[in-house]
């Protein structure tokens, strides 16, 4: 049951650091000025915050894209259906991680202190895995993914349509990196407030 409730904690918090990565514009921009070029980079500099809020809030692709002064008309139509599926799958990951963490919470009551090195453990176990598979093996995982999350070949864009070109799969990679860097780094956290809980309190006498 500790294991139980650990596991399901990491995964609550790697949801967690999913959704917050999804939403972070700023991240996106700061990783296409390493990874995109110059010409999708001036032309689209709206778009990493339209993506943002498509795939974090969902909506009409055109209204938003216009919402943010987004070139729409630059976007293929197979973008605007793939986004909206982005959204659903990334809504369902984020429910399933609140549903985990509140019941890791509720089966962790008696035993907080273990749960929370135990869930630091697999955080950081994970995490480690996680970065070191993001830089080895990432492409047939990535292409893995799609074919198993996705019906249509509707992400499968050419390298010069402009959502291509700002979002390549060296963006994911870098992005993998940073999420499962940052599932580590959770990990690590969980292991020193679980060391300290489990330290006795010394009284004052």
């Amino acid at each position: 049951m500790i294991w139980l409730a650990a596991t399901l904690r990491t995964f609550a918090t790697a949801t967690a650091i999913l959704r917050m990565l999804a939403s972070a514009a700023w991240l996106h921009r700061l990783i296409q000025q390493r990874v995109s070029p110059r010409w999708a980079l001036l032309r689209g500099a709206a778009v990493p915050a339209a993506v943002s809020d498509l795939v974090v809030n969902g909506g009409d692709p055109s209204a938003v894209w216009l919402d943010h002064g987004a070139p729409p008309g630059d976007l293929p139509e197979a973008s605007n259906r793939h986004l909206p599926e982005v959204h659903r799958l990334l809504e369902l990951v984020w429910r399933a991680g609140m549903v985990s963490g509140a019941v890791g919470t509720a089966l962790s009551a008696r035993n907080s202190s273990t749960v929370m090195r135990r869930s630091g453990l697999i955080s950081l176990l994970t995490g480690g895995i996680g970065v070191l598979a993001s830089l080895v093996i990432f492409q047939p995982t990535w292409d893995l993914y799609h074919r198993m999350a996705y019906a249509n070949r509707d992400w499968q864009l050419p390298d010069d349509v402009l959502l291509a070109a700002l979002y390549p799969e060296r963006f994911y990679q870098r992005l993998a990196v940073v999420w499962f860097g940052g599932v580590a780094m959770a990990g690590a956290a969980f292991l020193v407030a679980g060391g300290r809980q489990r330290r006795p309190s010394r009284g004052a006498g």
